[in-house]
């Protein structure tokens, strides 16, 4: 997964389901396991159109580690 990929709506899908601008995703900050959760869902449609805000919320910890060391963040 790309997060270079984001498109500008897919950045406003994410904060709106979280509640936080995108660039708190690197925070430690109340809400931003949210922003987490949105951002893996986001990034899996690109890869699988039926992947769900609820299957992403249903991943475990070490998953969405995984998920990350896969995409690094940029700032």
């Amino acid at each position: 997964m790309d997060i270079d990929t984001l498109t500008l709506g897919d950045i406003e899908d994410i904060e709106n389901y979280a509640g936080l601008s995108f660039s708190d995703i690197g925070e430690d900050k109340p809400g931003v396991s949210k922003l987490r959760t949105a951002l893996v869902w986001v990034l899996k449609r690109k890869e699988d159109s039926t992947f769900t805000i609820e299957n992403a919320r249903n991943m475990t910890p070490d998953e969405l580690s995984k998920i990350f060391e896969d995409t690094p963040l940029k700032k």
